[in-house]
């Protein structure tokens, strides 16, 4: 009598749901399981499986062990670019189905300001952009010097993209003088 053992199938099934817990995954694509063998048993894994080739061990009826190394796809529902963008423009996201190795930095939602040219379907992530900046560099700003009662303001003009609330050169129109300060409206700048 020949005996019945269970296909290599049912441990890679095990491993997909696995990774699919574990990585918050969407789906998972096993390319090579890294198992010659079949095994029969309770199954149990551990090791990090979120990325392409990991290292994970699979332990058999508490007793048995090997170390696999299984080649993986693991997708994941992440931002992605909504179209083609150039570096420099404002990106638009959407979600996507990504595989998790392109995702590179934290991922981020919204409007934001490509740092690279990004084709549609592109994950999005503070590595590749950067916050729309609310005034542009070359925008005109009022400079406003605050001593006591006394209130200087003078025509400047931005050096840099800024956000609300964040330090910022400009330069002094009358006297072509870098000076730096604090974006305190679109049109205001606050010099310390």
């Amino acid at each position: 009598m020949i005996p019945v053992v269970p296909p290599l199938v049912d441990v890679e099934a095990s491993l997909v749901e696995w990774v699919e817990s574990a990585c918050g995954a969407e789906e998972v694509e096993v390319h090579w399981l890294g198992l010659d063998e079949p095994v029969e048993g309770e199954l149990f894994w551990e090791g990090a499986p979120c990325r392409p080739s990991p290292e994970l061990r699979l332990t058999v009826d508490g007793s048995t062990r090997y170390t696999l190394r299984p080649r993986l796809t693991v997708w994941v529902v992440a931002p992605v670019a909504a179209g083609s963008t150039e570096a420099d423009q404002p990106v638009d996201t959407e979600l996507g189905l990504v595989p998790i190795e392109r995702i590179h930095g934290r991922p981020v939602h919204g409007r934001w300001l490509a740092r690279v040219a990004l084709e549609a379907g592109d994950p999005v992530t503070d590595a590749v952009v950067a916050p729309l900046p609310d005034v542009r560099k070359g925008a005109s700003v009022d400079l406003q010097v605050q001593r006591g009662t006394l209130q200087i303001t003078a025509p400047g003009r931005l050096l840099e993209d800024a956000r609300l609330g964040e330090r910022v050169r400009v330069v002094n129109e009358a006297t072509r003088v870098t000076l730096r300060g604090v974006l305190v409206a679109s049109d205001t700048v606050e010099i310390q």
